[in-house]
């Protein structure tokens, strides 16, 4: 979502669009005989770290997403080459163990027909694959609840004879994953989806709680205050939309 973008097409986006939340706590305006330039040293210094963090979210999601791609493209060539291995057995060997250490790493992994019409989260990216085009998104899906939030990327299995097989990975974004983050983010994270947290990286649940309800009451807000176990914190709001390209979210 680039910076000259029109209010309506942010409040859109932020509708359409799953949105990261940004807190970090500070006492600057609660310690009583803290000067009023204190204050604003301690508040410059908070947005600052907002921002840092924002940036650098986007650029790991960005990262995850290109390497969902990666392991796509690597398993689609892998299917390819197994039809020619004398011993089928051993190519099965490797996807197996391939297969293994994704999932240890979160990642699930699917092999989709394109004849059939397979999971609706990946009909648009299969439909791009099909075209031997290699898709990133993030996903939405809103059948469970609460919502689910994926990272995927998508590769086709090209063959002489055209594309008739896909290969999609894909990365959860739950508590688990937003937890890894702490040690280099100074913010905590949580996802919000259609008025709900899906997942947070905060200690306190009622932290996520209190978001959730700020943003009700200012949902077109872009920052926040809001009070979490009696202590103050700022939120940066923004859509989840690396790349800024808005249509590369299917819902």
């Amino acid at each position: 979502m680039s910076a000259g973008a029109s209010p309506r097409v942010r409040l859109r986006s932020k509708m359409i669009l799953p949105a990261i939340v940004l807190l970090v706590g500070f006492a600057g305006a609660a310690v009583v005989g803290y000067t009023t330039e204190s204050r604003r040293n301690m508040e410059a210094r908070v947005e600052a770290e907002l921002e840092h963090d924002r940036a650098l979210f986007e650029r790991t999601v960005t990262e995850q997403l290109e390497r969902l791609a990666l392991h796509s493209r690597f398993l689609a060539d892998m299917v390819d080459l197994s039809n020619t291995f004398p011993e089928p057995r051993q190519s099965q060997s490797i996807l197996i163990y391939l297969l293994d250490y994704l999932g240890e790493q979160g990642i699930e992994t699917h092999l989709i027909a394109t004849a059939t019409d397979g999971d609706a989260r990946f009909r648009a990216m299969v439909r791009q694959a099909m075209l031997g085009v290699r898709a990133t998104a993030v996903l939405v899906d809103r059948e469970t609840v609460p919502p689910r939030v994926e990272l995927a990327g998508v590769a086709p299995v090209e063959r002489i004879a055209g594309t008739d097989e896909v290969v999609v990975s894909e990365l959860l974004l739950d508590t688990r994953f937003l937890t890894t983050l702490r040690p280099k983010l100074a913010s905590d994270v949580t996802l919000v989806v259609d008025g709900a947290a899906v997942a947070s990286s905060h200690l306190d649940p009622t932290c996520a709680d209190a978001v959730v309800g700020a943003l009700a009451a200012e949902p077109t807000a872009a920052a926040l205050t809001v009070d979490c176990a009696g202590r103050p914190y700022r939120v940066l709001v923004q859509a989840l939309d690396p790349g800024g390209k808005g249509g590369a979210v299917y819902a």
